[in-house]
């Protein structure tokens, strides 16, 4: 794989599509302002408050295995996120020790539960940041079915805040029928009365439970 070795020397970055072609260009052309790659303790000081605003809370391994699949020593990724002080703080998840951001602190404390019902495109950040593995948001025996062969992540869908398999209705799991394909759609929402998703571009599927 010569792709990555190169994009972490700042020499690559994707280019503009063409079609449904992936392009691949330097960064001098797509940055702007672009001087190059910077150490990584300047650039945790970006990337982990980032990170956490959309993902957190979350673990210093957590965050380690979406950036660089745990390619650093522990001790030195639990020493990035020590170094950014009181702009972090720690949380308890399910047992677990995590970090959030400080000003974020008071919004989850102050959020409640959803029982909205997504459709997720494939490779959504939802899924992949805090990864396939979190059984959080992926139950261990769907994750197959969702981090299939040749890297490719299926769509899902999500409800009460986990992807296929780990929502439940009052009568039990939900399970979902697709036909024609559910199209990768933002806009898609699920129409509880007529029981389908329906999306910008008319396409409907539906979703029993049971």
């Amino acid at each position: 794989m010569v792709l990555k070795p190169l994009a972490w020397t700042g020499k690559l970055c994707h280019g503009p599509n063409q079609g449904n072609r992936v392009t691949f260009a330097s960064p001098r052309d797509q940055v702007p302002g672009w001087t190059g790659t910077i150490e990584p303790e300047e650039a945790i000081r970006t990337v982990i408050p980032a990170y956490l605003g959309a993902h957190g809370p979350a673990t210093p391994e957590t965050f380690d295995a979406w950036l660089t699949r745990n390619a650093h020593r522990k001790t030195v990724v639990r020493g990035w996120f020590a170094s950014l002080g009181e702009e972090l703080t720690k949380v308890e998840v399910d047992g677990a020790a995590c970090y959030m951001r400080a000003k974020d602190v008071d919004a989850l404390a102050s959020a409640g539960p959803s029982e909205e019902v997504r459709l997720l495109a494939g490779f959504d950040q939802y899924v992949l940041g805090p990864g396939t593995s979190d059984t959080r948001v992926l139950r261990a025996e769907r994750r197959k079915a969702v981090s299939r062969t040749s890297g490719w992540i299926t769509p899902v869908v999500v409800h009460r805040g986990g992807s296929p398999g780990c929502g439940r209705s009052p009568t039990g799991p939900w399970t979902c029928s697709c036909s024609p394909r559910i199209p990768r759609c933002r806009r898609t929402r699920w129409r509880p009365r007529s029981g389908t998703w329906r999306c910008a571009t008319g396409v409907r599927t539906r979703c029993r439970y049971g």
